[in-house]
């Protein structure tokens, strides 16, 4: 199975090695009206005030998953 597969999660912290998990299967089929929408988002560290996030936005439909690294 190849990392980019729908069917798989990589999780890759940046001082270990590759960590690759199965995504949970759904019995629901995905629809059109998203349960999560984020447009435009963008977080900043409070401490150095540098943005970390700029500019995200994606619509997250049931049974699918999002991470951002």
């Amino acid at each position: 199975m190849s990392p980019l597969s729908p069917d798989t999660l990589t999780s890759r912290p940046a001082d270990a090695a590759e960590k690759t998990f199965d995504a949970p299967g759904t019995t629901e089929a995905p629809t059109a009206e998203p349960v999560l929408a984020l447009h435009d988002v963008r977080i900043t560290d409070r401490v150095t005030d540098r943005e970390i996030v700029h500019g995200v936005t994606f619509e997250l439909t049931p049974g699918k998953a999002v991470g951002i690294v």
